[in-house]
């Protein structure tokens, strides 16, 4: 252990860790619903004045509270 590293070994420490976790594949449907949601968003905020209510619904549509 180095001096000034209060009690933190490298070969414990979870940041020095060379094994890396094989990534998740994401699910479709949630990758599709963002394109939609960053589409119908960008509609928006691109041209307001023109269909902002339709895009509104269409944005609490795809993303319900």
């Amino acid at each position: 252990m180095r001096p000034g590293h209060a009690g933190v070994s490298r070969k414990h420490s979870n940041t020095c860790s060379t094994k890396r976790m094989a990534p998740l594949p994401f699910p479709a449907d949630l990758i599709h619903l963002q394109q939609q949601w960053t589409r119908t968003y960008n509609l928006l905020a691109a041209r307001p004045e023109r269909g902002g209510a339709e895009l509104r619904r269409e944005l609490i549509r795809l993303y319900p509270v």
